[in-house]
């Protein structure tokens, strides 16, 4: 996450809800715009020791601040270990959950709200702000005792019956965020203000906006001219390309996930013509957006079995007319895209023929069906009785770039595959230089925990992105140990690697292992542990082996070895 030098998000009181209207889907934040803030709800939750609360889906913002004891807050089933000072942040469709540690009780406070903000074009009404990415995901707050004593005055006042104290829960959660958004300016600046990668963010937060090359030039404190040819050699396409493809990209989402006018689109990513638009649109894509919108829809493409060939589909900006979604297993792209694929089959694990999902592809007809080639025979015959059947490679040594480029061959979308990929090549680029200083050539071991065991582990994307795009090593001592065997604290000390990747098992029983052993001396004396260099990732993506996993993984993978990450 990047935040502009200087950038405080301005905080006023709203004051009249009746003003509030939902923001358009997709709906950007802009830092340089005053915002509201909300409470809606308080709670103080209290566990004995040993007992957790049931997950709570979150409608809104929700900060979560421990008061006492001890324990582990999930979020969409990320563990992070309660400490004394932190904010925990969770976004709008998020799960909370609280376990308390065995012998130990535990009070947290939750804290609801939402942002709000005066839309780009004059309006006495507001709208919500749905993705404020300056939100860090956990947060230290100075001095110490002070936010919690806040967060206990919050919750007193907010229930009282007297409107004044109510109206003071409301400012003093405003304090509370003008605290975050401080804290935040703290650690988060440019590398240097004048460089090519500020002037990159700022046109990737103000895209929609007029952007010329001398404004740009300013920001990046070089003269026009150097600007413009330093630019396209550090990232190989021009300034004024570079804001055309995030123009269209997002002009793509909103075509495809919405009923927008296509005006309104046009407006909305920063163009006042909507014919200019049309013209750089078909000149870029070989057909006009209205062309673009009929092809897509009018194509139905099912997904059956995996539900990770979601991530090859999304790439060429289709969006599937039937595909397995399920909250645990698929909540990514559930989040991302569930209101918009019509019909949601089953998730199985484990099984070919899967009857309930079959069933409702004859009843729906599709014109393509994606699989995986490792389906069995028999199943895929049945498939192709209904529909034309693509099917997808077996996990090999970046076997996604072919079956991308396969799919996007069979379906005719040969165009977006090369341009997403050549996006993803410019991204590993960036991601390079960005670790070329702390991490480049890091030793780091990859860790599963199951259960009360700790297993060596690696999978195809793993090897795709930490050890071939971002070119880190595996220790030597590695060689010696077979992946997926179990392995002790005193082995992994002797590995000597710089960095691990931990993923825990998202079951009770681990979780429980998990949150002893970090309390446990042995545990805290390893030398990974005492330098902070035991990171943790979750299942998604670090499981899943699609164009779309790669670049998720790219982007967390990069913000962890560079110590960004807000989680």
């Amino acid at each position: 996450m990047t935040i502009n030098q200087g950038f405080i998000p301005r905080i006023t009181c709203c004051k009249n809800a009746d003003m509030v209207q939902e923001a358009p889907v997709g709906d950007a934040f802009s830092p340089d715009r005053d915002i509201t803030v909300r409470l809606w709800s308080t709670a103080m939750i209290k566990l004995r020791a040993g007992e957790q609360c049931e997950g709570q889906l979150n409608t809104s913002y929700a900060v979560a601040v421990l008061l006492y004891g001890a324990g582990t807050l999930l979020r969409d089933q990320m563990a992070a270990r309660l400490k004394q000072d932190q904010v925990y942040v969770a976004k709008p469709g998020s799960t909370l959950q609280l376990i308390a540690d065995e012998g130990e009780e535990l009070a947290v406070a939750v804290l609801r709200w939402s942002f709000y903000h005066e839309p780009f074009h004059a309006s006495r009404q507001l709208q919500e702000v749905e993705d404020a990415d300056w939100l860090p995901g956990q947060i230290e707050l100075e001095p110490s005792g002070a936010i919690a004593e806040r967060c206990r005055n919050i919750i007193e006042h907010h229930r009282d019956i007297d409107p004044l104290l109510r109206w003071h829960a409301q400012v003093e959660m405003q304090e509370l965020l003008l605290g975050v958004a401080q804290a935040i300016r703290q650690l988060e600046k440019p590398v240097s203000t004048g460089s090519l990668e500020h002037a990159r963010t700022y046109i990737e937060q103000h895209f929609h906006e007029e952007l010329t090359t001398d404004h740009l030039a300013r920001i990046a404190e070089l003269s026009p001219k150097y600007f413009v040819d330093s630019f396209k050699k550090e990232y190989g396409l021009s300034a004024i390309t570079y804001i055309t493809e995030l123009r269209m990209a997002r002009a793509k989402q909103l075509m495809l996930r919405s009923d927008k006018l296509l005006r309104d689109i046009a407006h909305e990513v920063g163009y006042e013509d909507e014919f200019y638009f049309s013209r750089k649109f078909k000149k870029m894509h070989g057909s006009s957006p209205s062309q673009f919108m009929r092809r897509r829809r009018c194509r139905k493409i099912a997904i059956y079995g995996c539900h990770s060939i979601i991530g090859y589909v999304l790439p060429l900006h289709i969006i599937p007319f039937a595909a397995p979604m399920h909250p645990k297993w698929t909540g990514y792209y559930m989040e991302r895209i569930g209101v918009d694929i019509p019909y949601h089959l089953h998730v199985y694990h484990g099984t070919d023929y899967q009857p309930d999902n079959i069933e409702q592809l004859i009843r729906i007809r599709p014109d393509v069906i994606v699989c995986r080639s490792t389906l069995k025979r028999t199943v895929k015959e049945r498939l192709g009785a209904l529909a034309q059947v693509i099917e997808l490679p077996e996990f090999k040594n970046n076997s996604w770039r072919c079956g991308l480029m396969a799919l996007a061959e069979t379906l005719g979308e040969t165009a977006e595959a090369e341009r997403w990929l050549q996006a993803y090549d410019r991204k590993v680029k960036k991601c390079r230089s960005s670790l070329s200083s702390c991490r480049q050539g890091a030793t780091i071991v990859c860790l599963r925990m199951h259960k009360r065991e700790l297993f060596l582990y690696t999978n195809q994307g793993i090897e795709d992105v930490v050890y071939g795009d971002l070119g880190m090593v595996k220790p030597d001592a590695l060689r010696s140990y077979d992946v997926e065997q179990p392995i002790t604290l005193q082995q992994l000390e002797k590995l000597d690697c710089d960095l691990a990747l931990l993923l825990v098992r998202q079951e009770t029983e681990t979780l429980e292992h998990w949150s002893r052993l970090q309390r446990s001396s042995e545990w805290l004396s390893l030398d990974l542990v005492r330098k902070e260099r035991v990171l943790q990732v979750s299942s998604s993506p670090w499981r899943e082996y699609s164009p779309e996993a790669m670049l998720r993984m790219l982007e967390q993978a990069t913000a962890l070895l560079s110590g960004k990450c807000p989680c």
